[in-house]
């Protein structure tokens, strides 16, 4: 407790800072900075081995992390300029709608990005490839792969109990489809690495990557659906209320 006292009062003397400790959409959005990082140098990567060795392998892969980027970007660019009006004082007209449909957008993504992921999932039966993890670094993937889908379902709840920021909904949305993905990779990482030499149950390999890669894309198709068809549930109810407070506005406006 004294530690966190200490933390607490030393975050609160500056802006960042507190705001992060204090506000957890904000949390959410600097925290997703990182993560953008590394979808954009993930999807560079992924390119560069598709141009080099012709691969549709590679080349799903960087659609998808690309994809990703572009969702997370999107979102930070739309809370960057919201910062940028409440420095200078500015209201945001139709902010609420605007969240809305940048989650909505979000949505739509998630289900794009589904052929990408299917390409994969392909090229990974077909022609026998796998994501590939030597040594020690497949118990630290298969570590952080658990704390990443952990994490991701942990805050796919609490945002939606601690925020009605529909972006910051989205955010946690798209980590979940992120996660999954890093669990198919798991999957198929550690069935390559402990495979027989003599390809003895490659039948099963085959059939077990197959069957999870097609949960996968259901699940990440699901979840897009899902933000698609809340978001215009959200959208008729905010608007609604728009329309009424103008109604009202109009009201007193004729009253004086």
């Amino acid at each position: 407790m004294k530690v966190k006292e200490k933390f607490e009062l030393w975050a609160n003397k500056y802006d960042l800072t507190r705001e992060m400790v204090n506000n957890y959409g904000a949390r959410t959005i600097v925290f997703a900075i990182g993560s953008f990082i590394i979808s954009v140098a993930y999807g560079a990567y992924n390119f560069t081995l598709s141009a080099l060795n012709s691969s549709l392998w590679y080349g799903a892969l960087a659609s998808y992390y690309i994809l990703l980027a572009i969702m997370r970007g999107g979102v930070l660019v739309f809370h960057n300029k919201k910062r940028k009006a409440i420095k200078k004082g500015k209201v945001i007209e139709n902010e609420r709608i605007k969240q809305i449909k940048k989650y909505r957008n979000c949505g739509i993504l998630l289900v794009i990005i589904m052929f990408a992921i299917s390409l994969a999932v392909a090229e990974m039966i077909g022609e026998d490839k796998s994501f590939e993890h030597t040594g020690i670094m497949i118990y630290a993937s298969a570590t952080y792969t658990f704390y990443k889908i952990t994490v991701a379902i942990i805050n796919i709840v609490k945002a939606k109990k601690k925020t009605a920021d529909m972006t910051v909904q989205a955010v946690r949305n798209i980590n979940m489809a992120d996660a999954l993905v890093s669990m198919l990779a798991l999957q198929t990482s550690l069935l390559h690495a402990f495979s027989d030499e003599n390809g003895r149950g490659q039948n099963f390999q085959y059939t077990l990557n197959g069957v999870m890669g097609l949960v996968v894309v259901v699940l990440v198709v699901a979840l897009g659906i899902y933000m698609i068809v809340n978001a215009q549930k959200q959208l008729k109810i905010a608007r609604t209320v728009d329309d009424t407070v103008e109604e009202d506005q109009d009201k007193d406006i004729e009253g004086e």
